[in-house]
């Protein structure tokens, strides 16, 4: 009875420990290995497809962005020397060459003359009046000269607001594919406002980087390499100088950046890539692997994808198209870069 309580007991619970560890390393990594197998993807595995359509597309970009005043341009004296005459004030309305004030501007002086002894005298100063104008059009709502001041060349003495307005929005990278080129002008809308009025001279430039965690997921900006720093590109509009609109607020943006009809289209879901090239997959009827193959692409409306070269009509593709090795369940993928990319407009 002893040796039983003292060997066999503790080898039975040893059994008994070793049976739940094995069991407990079963689930854990069996559920992992279905879960990664879920996350890889498999051209393979997906059957189902679609054809090749004839259709109409518009591309409509839909964005928010703020009203900002352009920036005012600084006055700076054109000449050197002593202001004698000062023709503006702080306020005044100006246009590019308005008079802002006067400069007694020294010569050189001239060649020393003998006089009748042949003694040779100095020469008497000479000077000659500059004007100084106004760069821009707009208020001086700056403006610090003085008579008698002594200005240098490049000296700061005001600035101009050319009170235009300009509406900034933010895009993301999908949209700065979407936006390569841009149209000349925009309908824009502040929310509780007047009516949608056109805001011209559409252009898309680079933004200043922000500190701020955004990721793709969020649909905002794109993280740069790691750095916190996140870079971005924006459009821009000029507002109309008939628009009920004032810096600070918000404007609703719609950029319209083309449309075709009776062209060829298939689900943005059945598509690598949305912009210029493509890839799509065909079905191997024999029952083997899919095969890929090069598309060029048009437009785009979230929906469906314009096809304009590498496939005809009713041609059958996978529906979905597969995510690419690489990217495949780090969370990471860049939506703009697989089908089913979620679009505004």
């Amino acid at each position: 009875m002893g040796r039983f309580r003292g060997v066999v007991l503790p080898v039975l619970r040893l059994l008994v420990w070793v049976v739940i560890a094995v069991a407990l390393c079963f689930i854990a990594f069996g559920n992992r290995s279905k879960a990664d197998d879920a996350l890889t993807p498999d051209i393979g595995s997906s059957t189902s497809t679609v054809p090749v359509t004839k259709g109409d597309i518009r591309s409509v970009i839909e964005v928010s962005g703020t009203v900002e005043a352009d920036p005012a341009v600084t006055v700076k004296s054109t000449s050197s020397g002593k202001v004698t005459r000062v023709r503006a004030a702080k306020d005044d309305m100006v246009e590019d060459g308005t008079p802002l004030f006067n400069v007694q501007v020294e010569l050189p002086a001239a060649e020393p003359k003998p006089d009748a002894q042949g003694n040779l005298q100095p020469s008497t100063p000479r000077y000659t009046t500059k004007v100084v104008r106004a760069t821009s059009t707009g208020k001086l709502t700056s403006f610090d000269v003085l008579v008698d001041q002594e200005v240098q060349v490049g000296t700061e003495v005001g600035k101009v607001s050319p009170g235009s307005l300009t509406v900034v929005a933010p895009l993301t990278q999908a949209q700065q594919f979407r936006l390569l080129s841009p149209p000349a002008s925009a309908q824009a809308q502040a929310p509780g406002g007047p009516a949608p009025f056109e805001c011209a001279n559409v252009r898309t430039a680079a933004a200043e980087p922000t500190q701020q965690q955004t990721t793709p997921e969020d649909g905002g900006p794109f993280m740069d390499g790691g750095s916190g720093a996140v870079s971005t590109a924006e459009v821009r509009c000029a507002v109309p100088s008939g628009a009920t609109v004032f810096a600070g607020m918000s404007v609703n943006l719609s950029l319209d950046t083309g449309s075709a009809t009776g062209v060829l289209t298939l689900p943005v879901t059945a598509v690598q890539g949305t912009v210029g090239n493509g890839k799509v997959w065909i079905p191997n009827p024999d029952g083997g692997e899919p095969q890929e193959k090069p598309v060029k692409l048009g437009l785009t409306d979230g929906t469906s994808v314009q096809i304009t070269d590498g496939l005809s009509e009713n041609q059958e593709v996978l529906e979905f198209a597969p995510v690419p090795d690489d990217d495949a369940g780090s969370g990471t993928e860049d939506p703009s870069m697989m089908g089913g990319q979620e679009y505004v407009g």
